[in-house]
């Protein structure tokens, strides 16, 4: 994946997560990779395998980015950003948050779809995203089209306020939920 899109991001905390992760993942692939090339170099016999073993090697994937997309910014994501920057200065240009509806965001098959705390239908709208259906996504069936996804769903509210509807599933007994996966 190129890009990690931290959707109803909050304070992007795990965007900047993911990008550490992948910093530190970078950082121990570029070490790894420079021991293997000189330890090949050592060795006499050169084989196809091994010639292509080192193009791979001299490879160096370019680094991912991660944007942010909420309604709004709080002032802790500012803070967050500031902190993490500190620490890792070289990540400060691959990092962005946008203000805005998440309708307004496009998916592509190479950006992972992120998001923790996908509260009440968010978590299907999310789904919807990914696969290509609803608002932001392409026409049903266009596998083309299709992002991946890691979402942390949560409650599910009837919190009018927020815009959000109850799952079918919520407020149903234990033993007619498992009836309905049963049939």
């Amino acid at each position: 994946m190129k890009r990690i899109a931290d959707l109803a991001a909050g304070h992007g905390l795990l965007s900047w997560f993911l990008l550490a992760l992948d910093h530190d993942d970078n950082m121990n692939n570029n070490n790894h990779n420079s021991n293997n090339i000189n330890s090949d170099s050592d060795n006499d016999s050169d084989s196809d395998s091994d010639s292509d073993s080192d193009s791979q090697n001299h490879f160096e994937r370019r680094p991912r980015t991660a944007i942010c997309v909420d309604r709004r910014m709080p002032a802790s994501a500012d803070k967050i950003a500031s902190a993490m920057i500190n620490r890792f200065p070289e990540l400060e240009t691959r990092w962005s948050y946008v203000q805005s509806d998440l309708s307004a965001v496009e998916p592509h098959p190479t950006c992972l779809l992120t998001s923790v705390h996908a509260c009440g239908t968010l978590s299907d709208y999310l789904i919807e995203m990914a696969i290509g259906i609803g608002n932001g996504g392409a026409e049903a069936g266009a596998e083309t089209n299709r992002s991946p996804l890691a979402i942390v769903p949560c409650c599910h509210t009837v919190n009018a306020r927020k815009g959000y509807r109850p799952h079918v599933l919520s407020g149903m007994l234990e033993e007619e939920v498992a009836t309905m996966v049963e049939e």
